[in-house]
C-alpha cells in the first residue's frame, strides 16, 4: 500500500509488483509484443415504438442489428433505460456481476436512480414572431410548473448571434421560472424582412416590380436565417458534446423553409406575377446546411424535437391581417393562399428525422408537445460497438439499426464523425475535464465503480474508494517494455441541487511491466482518497480523465449522515 497526500493506492499495478499473478489472463498479449488498445467506443441511443406509438421495452441484445457503413457490427455494450413511475430510472442489459448495495457504478448493468437523458428547451427568438414567442412562453411556464423529479431541463435562447444559456440543467422549477422571467421577447429584423405581403397599389405593373424587389430581399434574409440557425445548431452540438447519454433539444420555433425561390412552385400563374421567374431556376435548397448541422448533432448524440411555435395554422386567405390580391388573369385567389404553407414543417420533419427526434406542429398544446418530446425516450436502448483504429478515418459514418420484430418503428441518429481528437493540449484537456465536472449526467466512456468507507487514517473523515476499468484507458508500451498511462481524478462535493462546493484534483501516472499490466487487466485498478465531507454535501462525484485520449468517466455517490460523520460502518469489501 502506498499513500501520497491522502491518496491511498491499492492498485493492481502495485499489487502485481509484490505478487506476480499465478496465471496471465487468456486474452492478454504476449509480453514481448506491444498492445494495441482500442478505445473507440461508438454508442447509439435507439427508440423503438409499436404502431400505436407506445415504447417497446422487452427487446434484448439479440433483437438488434447495427451496421456501420453497411458493415455489421458486434454489439459490445447493451443497456435498457426505462423511466419508472416514481421518477427513477431502471437500467438493465447483459447479465453482470452482483454489485454490493453500497457501491455505485456508471456502467448501467445495475439499478440506479437518476436521469439518463437531459433536455434543452431552445426558445427561438430568431425565427419566431413576437406574438408566437409570448404564446410559447406561457406554455413553457405551464410546463416548468409541473416539472418532474426525473427531469433534467435547461432553457437556452436562439438569437441571430447564436445561442445563449438562460439556465443550465436542473429539476428545480423555481430557479428555471425565475431565470425565464428575466427573458424579454426579441424582435427579429431578419425574420420581418424575409416575409412580406403582395403589393396592392392598383397598378399591376407597379405591383409586379415591388413584389419582385421584395422577393429578392426576402430570399436574401431567408438564406441568412437558415445559415445562422444551422451554425447555431452546430455550436449547440459542440457545447452539449461533453454531456454523456442522450440529449434532447426541444426547438420551439416558427422555423424556416427548407427551400426558397421566386414564386410559388405550385402555382405557375402566381410566378408570372413575380416577373415570370421559374422556381426551378431560382430555387435554393438548404438540405446541405441542415445535414451538416445534423451530423454535428449526431456526433454529439443530440436528438432534435422541433415544436412549431405558430400553433394551429389556418388557411392564409382567412387571415384578416393579409392583403388578398386576386390574380388578374384567372380572377381567383392565388393558390398559395388556399393551403397551409408546409415548407417550415418540412424543415422540422427533416431535422427530426436526421437526428432521431420527432416534430410537433399544427397544435396549440405546446406544453403537451414538450412533455411528449421528453417522454419519447421513456424507454431507451443504448447499443455500443468498438471501431478499430484503422477505421477511425476522420469521415462521417452512416449507421443503421434494425430490430428483428415486425410492426415496429426504430428511431436513432443517422451516423457519427470518426474524428480524431485534435490537439490534446493541456488547455484542451482541462476544458474536457471541466465539461465532465459541469455535466449533469455521469460519463460512461471510462467504467467506474465507487463507494464511501470510513477513513482508517483520519478521524471524522471518509475514504472515497473508486475502481477504474483499465481496459478503458489508453496504455502505450514504451521502449523499455512498460505500459504507460496517465489520468486525472477529481473529487467533487455537491449539494442536492447540484451546486459544487469543493473539488480536489490529482494526476496519476502509471508505468507497468508486462506482468503487472496483465494482472491489472485481470484484477482492475482501485484507489482511494480521504475526504472530510462537508455538512451541506449530498453527493460526491468522482471524475476521471484519460490524458491519452481525452475520454472521461464519472460516477456520483450519494452521501449519508454516517458518511459525513466518518462513522465506522460494516466493511464493504473490495471490487
Amino acid at each position: 500500500m502506498k499513500c501520497i497526500r491522502g491518496y491511498c493506492f491499492v492498485c493492481a499495478i502495485l499489487l502485481a509488483a509484490q505478487t506476480p499473478p499465478a496465471q496471465a489472463p487468456a486474452n492478454s498479449p504476449p509480453q514481448s509484443a506491444p498492445l494495441k488498445v482500442t478505445t473507440r467506443l461508438v454508442e447509439v441511443n435507439v427508440l423503438v415504438h409499436d404502431h400505436h406509438g407506445n415504447p417497446i421495452g422487452d427487446l434484448t441484445k439479440d433483437d438488434f442489428e447495427i451496421t456501420d457503413e453497411g458493415k455489421p457490427q458486434s454489439i459490445s455494450v447493451f443497456t435498457v433505460d426505462r423511466m419508472s413511475g416514481n421518477g427513477t430510472t431502471a437500467q438493465g442489459g447483459t447479465k453482470s456481476p452482483i454489485i454490493p448495495a453500497n457501491v455505485v457504478t456508471n456502467r448501467p448493468n445495475t439499478i440506479a436512480t437518476g436521469p439518463t437523458s437531459v433536455t434543452v428547451l431552445l426558445l427561438d427568438l430568431y425565427n419566431t414572431k413576437i406574438t408566437d414567442q409570448m404564446a410559447t412562453r406561457k406554455q413553457i411556464v405551464k410546463f416548468l410548473r409541473q416539472i418532474r423529479p426525473e427531469d433534467r431541463v435547461a432553457v437556452y435562447l436562439l438569437k441571430g448571434t447564436g445561442f445563449s444559456i438562460v439556465h443550465d440543467f436542473t429539476n428545480n422549477s423555481e430557479t428555471l421560472l425565475a431565470a425565464l422571467a428575466k427573458v424579454l421577447p426579441g424582435f427579429s429584423s431578419q425574420l420581418d424582412a424575409s416575409e412580406f405581403d403582395a403589393a396592392n397599389t392598383g397598378n399591376d405593373d407597379v405591383d409586379t416590380v415591388i413584389d419582385t424587389s421584395n422577393t429578392v430581399t426576402a430570399n436574401f434574409f431567408l438564406r441568412v436565417r437558415a445559415l445562422n440557425t444551422c451554425l447555431a445548431f452546430k455550436a449547440l452540438a459542440t457545447h452539449l458534446a461533453g454531456v454523456p447519454g442522450r440529449k434532447n433539444v426541444v426547438w420551439l420555433s416558427g422555423g424556416f423553409p427548407i427551400a426558397f425561390g421566386f414564386g410559388d412552385p405550385q402555382d405557375s400563374a402566381d410566378q408570372a406575377l413575380l416577373g415570370g421567374r421559374g422556381a426551378a431556376a431560382d430555387r435554393e435548397l438548404f438540405a446541405d446546411y441542415i445535414e451538416d448541422a445534423s451530423r454535428a448533432m449526431n456526433t454529439a448524440n443530440v436528438a432534435v424535437y422541433p415544436v412549431d411555435a405558430r400553433g394551429l395554422l389556418g388557411l392564409p386567405f382567412v387571415d384578416a391581417s393579409k392583403q388578398i390580391k386576386v390574380n388578374p388573369r384567372t380572377h381567383q385567389i392565388p393558390n398559395n393562399l388556399m393551403h397551409v404553407d408546409q415548407r417550415n414543417m418540412d424543415t422540422m420533419n427533416y431535422i427530426a428525422d436526421l437526428t432521431g427526434g420527432k416534430a410537433f406542429y399544427n397544435t396549440n398544446d405546446i406544453e403537451g408537445a414538450i412533455r411528449k418530446a421528453i417522454d419519447d425516450s421513456q424507454v431507451t436502448y443504448t447499443l455500443g460497438y468498438y471501431v478499430p483504429d484503422e477505421n477511425w478515418d476522420n469521415k462521417f459514418h452512416k449507421i443503421k439499426v434494425k430490430v428483428k420484430r415486425s410492426g415496429v418503428s426504430v428511431r436513432t441518429k443517422k451516423g457519427y464523425f470518426a474524428q480524431e481528437a485534435n490537439g490534446l493540449t493541456p488547455t484542451k484537456l482541462d476544458e474536457t475535464l471541466r465539461d465532465a465536472i459541469w455535466s449533469p449526467l455521469d460519463s460512461t466512456m471510462i467504467g467506474l465503480t465507487a463507494r464511501i468507507d470510513p477513513s482508517p487514517a483520519l478521524p471524522n473523515a471518509s475514504r472515497i474508494v473508486f475502481a477504474v476499468d483499465p481496459n478503458d484507458l489508453q496504455f502505450k508500451q514504451r521502449e523499455d517494455g512498460r505500459y504507460a498511462a496517465s489520468m486525472d481524478v477529481v473529487f467533487v462535493q455537491e449539494t442536492k441541487r447540484g451546486k459544487r462546493l469543493t473539488n480536489e484534483k490529482k494526476t496519476i501516472s502509471m508505468a507497468a511491466t508486462p506482468e503487472q499490466y496483465a494482472a491489472m487487466r485481470q484484477r482492475g485498478l482501485e484507489a482511494g482518497k480521504d475526504l472530510a465531507i462537508g455538512a451541506e454535501t449530498e453527493a460526491i462525484r468522482v471524475v476521471v480523465l484519460d490524458r491519452g485520449t481525452g475520454q472521461t468517466g464519472s460516477v456520483t455517490i450519494p452521501v449519508t449522515a454516517a458518511n459525513k460523520s466518518g462513522a465506522k460502518v460494516a466493511p464493504s469489501g473490495t471490487n
